[in-house]
């Protein structure tokens, strides 16, 4: 039981790391490109390098179905929140995010981007510090209770 808490810990870790991907590669085509941010998604989704980012193919089916992306990036944040990789914190930040983008200009956008990005590497550096020092324990009590669980079946 122990170790899957610890997978836990690690798995958020690494899906913050992923969002932050996605959100300077969002970035970098807004600068390059001048297509709508719901196209610019649909991209995202399309291209295999980075459909299998965090938050992609999900907003990706709500804009196909016809949702606003502010609707169809919410609808994945529920999803994503569900499953339990991500938690409030991050949630709050990525729902202000969805807000913000595709209501101003691309070079508030993208300063926007950058913002949410340095916000993002904070809360992911501390879910990588809390992951390092709980999963150890969390490994350990697994291990001793496994071992009590043995001597006790004995």
């Amino acid at each position: 039981m122990g170790i899957y808490y610890a997978r836990r810990l690690y798995r958020r870790a690494e899906w913050l790391r992923r969002c932050e991907r996605l959100l300077h590669t969002l970035s970098d085509r807004l600068t390059y490109t001048a297509a709508p941010l719901a196209a610019l998604w649909l991209s995202l989704a399309e291209d295999a390098a980075t459909a299998t980012y965090p938050l992609v193919e999900a907003t990706a089916d709500g804009l196909r179905q016809g949702a606003s992306f502010a609707e169809a990036f919410g609808a994945a944040l529920d999803k994503a929140s569900a499953s339990g990789v991500i938690r409030p914190p991050e949630q709050a930040l990525m729902r202000e995010l969805c807000t913000t983008l595709g209501r101003s200009d691309r070079v508030h956008q993208r300063e926007s981007l950058a913002r949410f990005r340095e916000q993002l590497a904070d809360v992911r550096h501390a879910a990588e510090q809390q992951a390092s020092t709980r999963a150890q324990v969390y490994q350990m009590l697994g291990v001793a209770g496994g071992v009590s669980l043995a001597l006790l079946l004995l």
